[in-house]
């Protein structure tokens, strides 16, 4: 209620709630979110609770779950995450497997291969090359980490933690119970879509052979605009409840959660996975060549956990269902979906009840976190026009 009367762009707040949260409790924060007062990340208890389970945390421990930074999951007040100790970009192996292990601008990054024949050999050199570039990164954060303590001992804000001044121990050196690292996985819609489109391409139209499609990237689709157009409208692109790619995620989600979250991380506790970029989707996406599935060599990576841009074409709902087709419990250092609503949905006298079902539907679903936006294209215009008139207006 605060919120709604104060209007303010910040603080972002999390709602946590679930399938026995009070309705008028959720008709508010819809009212928030109609009104476009929607600094909020819906954190859903139904997936939360299992996901800390899996992960060794206490039953008592659940009454502290919450969001750490922006959409971490951790038991306050008994655990900080490293939530960005490592990156991994999922589009990167596409290069690898098509490039001998390097990328396509000579990086000496991933193991030796030969150019996969079609498209099934594709993907297992794809996840042969996922699987050594994660080794490769968390064994280095192991090295760092296991020396944290000696070289950045946190005093001031180990005073912050009832439990470090019990012990008497640093915030890094066991004053919590819970020693997890995070590791972010971006790009999954880069990845998917990439590996769908070289089954297109290759084995499905044989529009191109391994090897041609491989020279066509590194010459960043270089005087075949038409073939790099046919890669971007014809393949199928996840994000839009298409089992052809659907599928492809869930295997690329699951190699990557459960090889992260089984690796033990340098101070006593494991690494665990999480799936979104905030805005490194942009600088990752510089430093990355051209993608099988329409993408150029620099631009940016698909964000977060939508649709590639421009390639939602079923709306939120379909993004919905193709989010929860993974087990997203797997996600222990978060996953994030955002969803942008019809600002009519906003106007009309359903607006409340609407928004409410569809935050109902989300938690009955096993979604994890959930971002929702709702305005009209022309309020974005005129905002970009006018930012003086739109001090309150946020995309989140």
């Amino acid at each position: 209620e605060v919120h709604y009367e104060r209007n303010r762009v910040n603080p972002k707040l999390t709602f946590r709630y679930g399938l026995k949260t009070p309705k008028n409790q959720l008709e508010m924060v819809a009212k928030c979110v109609a009104d476009g007062r929607n600094s909020f990340v819906f954190m859903n208890e139904e997936v939360s609770r299992e996901l800390f389970l899996r992960r060794g945390k206490m039953e008592d421990d659940l009454q502290y779950m919450g969001l750490f930074g922006c959409y971490e999951p951790a038991i306050l007040g008994r655990e900080v995450i490293a939530s960005m100790a490592n990156v991994i970009n999922l589009g990167k192996p596409i290069e690898l497997a098509l490039n001998d292990g390097r990328s396509f601008d000579g990086q000496d990054i991933g193991v030796r291969c030969s150019v996969p024949k079609n498209y099934a050999a594709f993907e297992r050199e794809y996840i042969r090359q996922l699987g050594s570039v994660i080794d490769r990164v968390l064994a280095r954060s192991r090295t760092m980490e296991s020396d944290w303590y000696d070289l950045h001992p946190a005093p001031l804000f180990s005073g912050t933690f009832p439990l470090c001044i019990e012990r008497a121990r640093d915030v890094h050196d066991g004053g919590l119970d819970y020693e997890q690292s995070g590791c972010v996985c971006l790009g999954l819609g880069t990845a998917v879509d990439s590996l769908a489109a070289v089954r297109y391409l290759v084995d499905e139209k044989k529009l191109v052979t391994m090897t041609e499609l491989r020279d066509i990237l590194k010459a960043d689709w270089k005087d075949h605009e038409v073939l790099r157009r046919r890669a971007r409208r014809e393949a199928p692109k996840w994000g839009n409840n298409d089992d052809r790619v659907d599928v492809l995620a869930k295997r690329v989600f699951s190699f990557a959660a459960a090889r992260v979250n089984a690796t033990p991380n340098g101070h006593g506790g494991t690494y665990q996975s999480g799936f979104w970029s905030i805005g490194m989707d942009i600088d990752w996406g510089r430093d990355m060549g051209a993608t099988p599935e329409g993408r150029r060599a620099g631009e940016k990576l698909s964000r977060n956990n939508v649709a590639t841009a421009g390639c939602g074409k079923d709306g939120p709902t379909a993004l919905i269902l193709s989010n929860v087709k993974l087990d997203l419990a797997e996600a222990c250092d978060g996953h994030i979906t955002d969803v942008v609503l019809p600002a009519s949905l906003a106007r009309g006298t359903n607006a409340v009840r609407n928004i409410v079902g569809f935050l109902e539907a989300f938690s009955r679903l096993k979604g994890q976190c959930l971002h929702i936006n709702c305005f009209d294209s022309r309020t974005l215009r005129d905002a970009q026009a006018h930012p003086e008139k739109y001090p309150m207006l946020q995309v989140r």
